[in-house]
């Protein structure tokens, strides 16, 4: 099992375009709505669905970063954002890795990450997840693109083969 050797899987194509979708347009709709109560008028011409999210998405961020982040605290707790957390697919994948019954899971999110390119105080850096878990050693942590595809340009997610093996000092570089 490669997770258990190298301490990740990549798997493509993995969740369903319906319900990605149907996240997103909550998603913008949150958006949209925070802005209006905090009379924020948006740039209302765009392209493409995935250019109005950008646009609002920044827009709000700029605006007020605590607003943006109080919309992705509201989207977490949305069903569509559910949905994709626990759909069967995903749970009965996890249960395979882990080795454990999918009533047995424990569900923790979805916790949503949104990072803009060359805004650096949304940035992740180096960092190791088990010292956030650290009595739990049997667990899996998801990175998902969901807006777009990423390349190595944007947004891509670097992890060390091997790393789960070892104990790591806590540390976020």
């Amino acid at each position: 099992n490669d997770f258990l050797n190298d301490g990740f899987v990549n798997l493509i194509s993995f969740w369903d375009k319906d319900e990605i979708q149907l996240f997103l347009e909550t998603f913008l709709d949150l958006l949209k709505m925070q802005s209006q109560k905090l009379g924020l008028e948006l740039n209302s011409k765009h392209d493409n669905f995935y250019d109005e999210l950008d646009s609002t998405a920044i827009q709000l961020n700029q605006y007020d970063p605590d607003a943006l982040d109080f919309v992705i605290q509201m989207l977490e707790r949305t069903k569509p954002a559910k949905k994709i957390s626990q759909n069967d697919r995903f749970t009965q994948t996890v249960s395979k890795i882990l080795g454990c019954e999918e009533k047995r899971l424990l569900i923790d999110g979805p916790q949503i990450l949104v990072n803009f390119p060359q805004n650096k105080t949304r940035l992740y850096t180096w960092h190791t997840e088990s010292n956030w878990y650290p009595k739990r050693r049997n667990f899996v942590n998801t990175w998902s693109p969901l807006v777009r595809p990423k390349t190595k340009d944007s947004g891509t997610l670097y992890v060390i083969k091997k790393s789960h093996k070892k104990k790591w000092d806590f540390c976020e570089c």
